[in-house]
């Protein structure tokens, strides 16, 4: 069923529209209650339509009304004695307020009132001035948006509407008169300002403002204007983004838009070509155009200023410098200037006359290209193309031969120039022109071997870019001997590297970096440099080997790392992402150097942040090529270990045991990492539910952790059998208490901050509030310190959690938001869940059960977009409990038994017992008391049970009768739980 209310009201049932209405006042009642999200009183409806009826007589017309309502909707109307509400309706007023902000067609009811309801007339007059409110912000939020993304046609249509809703208003009609312009429209913008200049003076007598007038002139100067044809001579390829964030970025509609921008990468890049594209994407934008001046021949200033007074058609006159008279004519302009080719002219004080200039010009914009920064601007560096690279080499192919259509191997070996080219299009275009001597695959390896085969005899091309030696020559040659050093030396690394790597291997300074970065042959990001490929090929030729110094250099940082990538330290696993590709050549180069000690440095760390990133078949891989190779009894070993690491995570428990035997037995003269394949042992064994073996297995460990003065595998370790002893009833405090002694004396932080985690959780359990919150807080301390955002959240969810215990709502709740805005800012999803639904328990313990609906709902939401067949589950119970408060128990157990199935199918154990509560009442919302009382008395008898719901299970019980308690048979949560789902096999699901 569809109901209509922005213009004029129409009300649909399978597709027919419905108007048997008995009267306004019915139809009346429908609209209001449409607009509603919750149930309305039936004394609400009175008073709003027959206020000023005698009361029986109101009544009376209400009962008429809602049964004239119930026949012609049915099943769409829920009318109870309180309350009436509509279910399974879709209402446009609600799907606008949700945000569809184009559902708004006209004012809410358009055409339609009571005059004799003075009190609903009042209601729509409002609603009607809200909604219109709500959408004139809607649509300046989309004319701002649209603005910020040069997205011209949006900001127009979204303008169009507005002024529509509200022609008097001038700023947006200015608006509009501007966007029309900006897209060439001069004409109709003409006509349009004509238009409003009558209706300021039929409707305000008044003329238009100032700015709308000077807006106008603009108009009639821009429409005047010779405009040149700035598109690129061929085909932009593969610089869709650029294009699109370059013109977004210089758009004079964008009121952030940036005037100074360079576009700085090596030659061949296609600068040129996409500063055209760019100026021709902006040609009408800006109201005096845009002018594209080449610099490529020019040396001095004095020769940029004539090519400027030319571009802009000035001739000089009387006795003012044609500097003067330049700067002078730009001063009111709008216009967007593109100086190509300036690195010639940044030692003669280029970039200062541009910054000096951009200050008498207010109104004008500059994008430059270079090799090297201008001085003052912001650079966007270009390199090599995207995904468009092969498009760009088999176009430049068919311009040489038309029907050339490429075989698999052809394609193979386009694969390969692009790889080896950097997908640089100057190196595409030579690359594709050899196509008249040599096929593809020959030409791949004809670069692999020699950078002369970029060549062409092109005449028409800058000498320095007839080959891509001659490119990178020239380049080269403008770099001192020192530069040639770094560079040479710095072309072994493959990933992006920072100032530290780069003073490690080439004993580069920050200035030198600094220097590179400037002329454009190091480009920075997030402070790591990286060297344009092709140019790195150049400079390897040039370099001695430094493998071997590189290979040790990653393998010292890996090894000086270790504990902190095992521990999952996010620094160190950033560190590590950041060079993963030289670790791994370090790695391969150990592998075939069949260097020992090397991969013995490497492994630890290595295979560390390889389980970390669920990155196990590459590390599977890469530990059977150097068990390959390992001779040494202990690397055997340890090798070993972390393959069995994999097996065990992978579940296959057979394999994983096998391996871990093995490594024992190769470790047995080695404490330390004995006790590292025990630790990993003890795992297997307490997943296969054998706690006591590995409880013992763990006690060895910590022995020869001991031992080989391994404190940090100790601390580890005894966090590990404090869980695993909890499991068998002992209290884990003590072993949780040694290893934070170790911790704080070794200054392990990452430990530390999981010790203090683990003992605030324990003493939630047992209902130690006020002890877990002392946890949590230094937790946090540390957390903050590590600058560890995710625990920082958690510590602060679980903080919360503690407070609500203790009754302290406004602290609980402030330590919820808190975590909860972490959780959005790292995009943690889980987080984000458990934080609302903290929020929602503190709004349901406050008697706010809306509030706590609403928080449910959200997380709900949220959690549906994520996978996993349990996703969900504790929402919809926790929706159940709140439904249950309200007396809602069908709702309640609807929601209840959604969950619990799920909890059924998947066998979770543990949660059923967390929600048994709640699947008590479900069964007692039914009739079946037996079943409630055995769950609830095998609840309260659980040790596992924590202690706030062990108090909620013994609250519900002592309500039922105590005959019913007296013949409660021992079964199983499972077994208890089966039955509950057997029982209730008819309550609808609400997923």
């Amino acid at each position: 069923m569809q109901i209509d209310l922005l213009g004029t009201p129409q009300v649909y049932k399978d597709g027919q529209t419905i108007d048997r209405f008995i009267s306004d006042k019915a139809r009346a009642v429908l609209f209001y209650v449409a607009c509603q999200r919750e149930p309305v009183a039936r004394e609400r409806l009175l008073g709003l339509i027959w206020g000023d009826f005698e009361r029986k007589k109101g009544l009376q017309n209400l009962r008429v009304t809602l049964n004239n309502l119930n026949k012609l909707l049915g099943e769409h109307i829920v009318v109870t004695r309180e309350t009436v509400a509509l279910q399974a309706v879709q209402v446009d007023v609600r799907t606008f307020e949700a945000g569809e902000i184009g559902r708004y067609s006209g004012e809410l009811c358009a055409g339609f009132g009571l005059a004799d309801s003075a009190e609903f007339e009042t209601w729509l007059l409002l609603e009607r001035e809200r909604l219109g409110a709500l959408v004139r912000q809607g649509l300046d939020e989309r004319v701002q948006a649209a603005r910020e993304s040069a997205d011209l046609a949006t900001a127009l249509t979204h303008t169009r509407q507005l002024v529509q809703l509200d022609p008097l208003d001038e700023a947006h009609q200015r608006t509009l008169l501007e966007l029309l312009a900006r897209q060439a429209h001069y004409g109709e913008a003409l006509q349009h300002g004509e238009h409003l200049r009558t209706l300021l003076a039929d409707e305000l007598d008044l003329p238009p403002e100032p700015e709308t007038e000077e807006l106008l002139a603009h108009i009639r100067r821009a429409r005047q204007l010779a405009r040149p044809n700035l598109e690129p001579a061929s085909p932009l390829f593969g610089r869709s983004e650029d294009l699109q964030s370059l013109t977004r970025r210089l758009s004079p509609i964008n009121p952030n838009h940036e005037r100074f921008l360079t576009l700085v990468g090596l030659g061949g890049a296609g600068k040129t070509r996409l500063a055209q594209a760019v100026g021709a994407r902006l040609q009408t934008q800006f109201f005096d155009g845009v002018h594209f001046i080449a610099l490529a021949a020019v040396d001095r200033l004095s020769g940029v200023i004539n090519a400027l007074a030319q571009a802009l058609q000035i001739t000089p006159k009387g006795k003012d410098a044609l500097q003067t008279q330049v700067e002078n004519a730009l001063h009111e302009r709008e216009v967007l200037l593109i100086f190509d080719n300036c690195e010639q002219l940044v030692a003669n004080g280029l970039g200062k006359w541009v910054r000096d200039l951009l200050q008498r010009a207010p109104r004008m914009t500059l994008l430059a290209t270079s090799r090297e920064p201008l001085g003052g601007e912001t650079l966007v560096p270009l390199g090599g193309l995207r995904d468009a690279a092969a498009d760009l080499f088999l176009a430049a192919v068919r311009q040489l031969h038309h029907n050339f259509t490429p075989t698999a191997t052809d394609l193979a070996a386009i694969a390969q120039i692009v790889e080896m080219t950097a997908a640089l299009p100057l190196a595409l275009n030579l690359a594709a022109a050899q196509t008249d001597l040599y096929t593809c695959p020959q030409i791949a390896a004809e670069i692999a071997s020699d950078l002369d085969t970029l060549a062409t005899l092109q005449r028409d091309v800058p000498v320095r870019q007839r080959t891509i030696r001659a490119v990178l020559d020239y380049a080269w040659r403008q770099l001192s001997a020192d530069q040639q050093q770094i560079v040479s030396t710095l072309s072994v690394l493959r990933d992006p590297f920072s100032a530290a790597v780069s003073h490690a291997i080439a004993a580069a300074t920050p200035q030198q970096l600094a220097q590179l970065q400037r002329i454009a042959v190091l480009s920075e990001r997030d402070q790591l440099y990286t060297i344009h490929e092709l140019l790195r090929q150049f400079a390897r030729a040039r370099a001695q080997p430094a493998m071997t110094k590189h290979a040790a250099y990653f393998a010292n940082w890996v090894a000086a790392h270790e504990d902190a990538l095992m521990g999952g330290e996010p620094n160190s696993v950033r560190g590590y992402a950041r060079q993963q590709n030289d670790i791994a050549a370090a790695w391969r180069w150990a592998v075939a150097e069949r260097d020992q000690a090397q991969l013995a440095q490497l492994l630890r760390g290595f295979a560390g942040f390889h389980i970390l990133q669920n990155l196990r078949d590459t590390l599977r891989e890469a530990l059977q090529a150097a068990l390959a190779v390992a001779t040494e009894r202990v690397l055997i070993g340890r090798i070993q270990t972390h393959l069995a690491a994999i097996e065990h995570i992978e579940l296959n428990i057979p394999p994983a045991r096998q391996l871990i035997l093995q490594a024992c037995e190769n470790l047995a003269a080695q404490p330390r990492w004995l006790a590292y394949a025990l630790k990993r042992r003890a795992a297997i064994e307490l997943d296969e539910g054998q706690t006591a073996t590995a409880a013992e297995l763990l006690d060895a460990a910590i022995a020869h952790f001991r031992a080989s003065g391994d404190r940090m595998g100790e601390a580890r370790a005894l966090i590990d059998i404090g869980l695993a002893r909890s499991r068998l009833g002992e209290v884990e405090i003590n072993w949780i208490e040694q290893s934070l002694t170790i911790a704080e004396a070794s200054e392990d932080w990452r430990t530390q901050l999981r010790c203090n985690i683990v003992l605030g959780n324990g003493c939630i359990g047992r209902g130690a509030y006020d002890q877990a919150v002392g946890y949590y807080d230094s937790a946090e301390t540390i957390a903050q310190q590590l600058n560890d955002q995710r625990n920082l959240a958690s510590c602060a969810v679980n903080r919360g959690l503690a407070l609500q215990m203790l009754s302290h709502y406004d602290a609980a709740e402030a330590a919820n938001q808190r975590a909860h805005a972490i959780f959005e800012q790292i995009h943690d999803r889980d987080g984000i869940c458990f934080a609302l639904k903290n929020l929602s328990t503190l709004a349901y313990l406050q008697g706010e059960f809306a509030a706590a609906e609403r928080f449910l709902r959200r997380a709900l939401a949220m959690r549906r977009m994520m996978s996993g067949r349990l996703q969900g589950w504790l929402e919809q119970y926790l929706l159940g409990i709140v439904a249950f408060a309200q007396d809602k128990r069908h709702a309640g157990a609807q929601y209840v038994v959604t969950a619990l199935r799920r909890l059924v199918e998947a066998n979770y154990e543990a949660a059923i017992l967390y929600s048994v509560e709640g699947i008590a009442q479900a069964l007692l919302t039914y009739g079946h008391v037996e079943t409630a009382v055995a769950l609830l008395v095998h609840a309260i008898a659980q040790p596992s049970m924590e202690a706030n719901q062990r108090h909620e299970c013994e609250k519900l019980l002592v309500t039922l009768p105590d005959e019913v308690a007296q013949v409660v048979e021992n079964r199983s949560t499972m077994a208890l739980a089966v039955e509950a789902v057997n029982l209730l096999a008819d309550v609808p699901d609400c997923s």
